[in-house]
């Protein structure tokens, strides 16, 4: 089980290579990281950990107001890449005033025995500080610092912003891709207005975090797994308009499962956009498309099957 360490106020009390970055969505290029982390660990016997940022929602910061994936999301993620620590920083006006050097001597509290960053990592008051002078520091402390490069995907460079363009869009199958996994949703399960069971479908509903972006409106493919078992799902993600709501919901059908998932934690992977959310006549209209993408979404299992 990951553990989760404050930046401000703990310390990890055993060997750790560390990854640092931001990790706003855990890109294939930040795997690469990870995964070079994980290799030396290994090598050196110790543990690895990945420095991230909490309390996002507390701050005015713009990268910190769209994330693809929440902190507690990332650290699910994590969890899943084997990941033993989290060293968590909040991003206040305290850490964004810290100096390179005062950074720097504030992490190596930790028993750090080597770190790794991306080629384009910066740090410090202004971001002033680049990888090449986080090399300069870790020598002085004979600490290892390994520069990951860049990484491609069909001749584009991976980032968060091809991440989040792609989202918008729909495109949760190319976004898979930049992910090494599909996109997802975490939360717990919220009562919800009980249409969808009066329509046969009744559905898990998730209220996703204010600071988590907005992808595009709409019907999806999507799966959960619950006490290890993969159900195939549907997923409406937006508003609502045949009720006229407006809080942004992912509401999701869960194929063969039939217990009470009300106050549990539920994880929502995206395999592919169905169609745009529309404003139904009847709700006998409703009734006849879900079954439509129901049976989609059936014979599209079978298909990957066979």
């Amino acid at each position: 089980m990951i553990k989760e360490i404050s930046f401000e106020n703990g310390i990890i009390d055993e060997p750790v290579v560390i990854a640092l970055g931001f990790f706003d969505c855990v890109h294939v290029g930040h795997i690469a990281i990870i995964e070079e982390a994980k290799r030396i660990a290994k090598e050196k016997h110790a543990a690895l950990c990945v420095f991230t940022f909490n309390d996002c929602e507390k701050t005015t910061v713009k990268r910190f107001s769209d994330t693809v994936l929440t902190y507690s999301e990332r650290v699910e993620k994590l969890d899943r890449l084997g990941v033993d620590y989290v060293l968590y920083a909040r991003f206040d006006s305290e850490f964004m005033n810290m100096s390179g050097e005062e950074y720097f001597t504030f992490l190596i509290r930790n028993d750090i025995v080597s770190i790794v960053c991306g080629y384009d990592y910066t740090f410090g008051k202004n971001a002033l500080y680049n990888a090449e002078k986080l090399q300069e520091l870790c020598q002085t402390k004979s600490l290892r610092c390994k520069v990951v490069q860049k990484v491609e995907y069909n001749g584009k460079r991976v980032s968060t912003t091809l991440v989040k363009n792609a989202l918008v869009n729909g495109d949760v199958r190319y976004v898979a891709e930049l992910l090494g996994e599909p996109y997802f949703i975490s939360g717990v399960v919220a009562e919800g207005r009980r249409v969808g069971r009066s329509l046969g479908f009744p559905t898990a509903n998730i209220i996703p975090e204010s600071v988590k972006l907005k992808i595009k409106f709409g019907v999806y493919k999507t799966y959960v797994v619950i006490d290890g078992v993969r159900y195939s799902c549907l997923t409406n993600y937006g508003n609502s308009p045949t009720y006229g709501t407006d809080v942004i919901l992912a509401e999701t059908y869960i194929t063969g499962f039939s217990g009470d998932l009300y106050g549990k934690k539920l994880s929502v992977f995206f395999e592919e956009y169905l169609r745009d959310d529309k404003k139904f006549s009847s709700e006998s209209e409703l009734r006849l498309q879900l079954k439509k993408d129901l049976e989609y979404i059936t014979n599209d299992q079978i298909r990957s099957e066979r």
